[in-house]
């Protein structure tokens, strides 16, 4: 028998258990993920995940397939390296798409309501 939680109950439970965001965040408006299943509207955890699914298809079937075309065509080791040379293109290509996707999303962010660098505490104006 499985426990179901609706939002309200679920925010109740983490309320309790999960630190409350830093004032940086607050400030942001972003606050820490709650636990479970609602995890996943975390966009930092959602690309993690997708990332590491497809990193693990990338690697996994070209390496799988070159040994078994070893096997079959007794070719031993020469297609399973041919299969991880290009399972390292792959993790190569995969690697650029999540950093382009990345900087996609920092770009759409908005700047304007960011603390400058340093936090902009003892920082002077200086007329120059």
């Amino acid at each position: 028998m499985a426990l179901r939680y609706t939002e309200k109950q679920m925010t109740k439970k983490t309320a309790a258990t999960v630190p409350g965001p830093s004032l940086t965040a607050r400030e942001h408006g972003r606050t820490p993920a709650p636990i479970g299943r609602f995890a996943l509207r975390d966009p930092f955890i959602r690309g993690a995940l997708a990332m590491s699914w497809r990193l693990a298809l990338v690697v996994l079937v070209p390496i799988i397939g070159g040994y078994a075309l070893d096997q079959q065509y007794h070719k031993t080791p020469w297609l399973t390296l041919a299969g991880l040379a290009l399972a390292l293109v792959g993790v190569f290509g995969v690697l650029s798409g999540v950093l382009m996707e990345a900087r996609q999303t920092e770009a759409g962010m908005d700047t304007a309501a960011m603390p400058p660098v340093g936090g902009g505490q003892g920082q002077e104006k200086r007329d120059v």
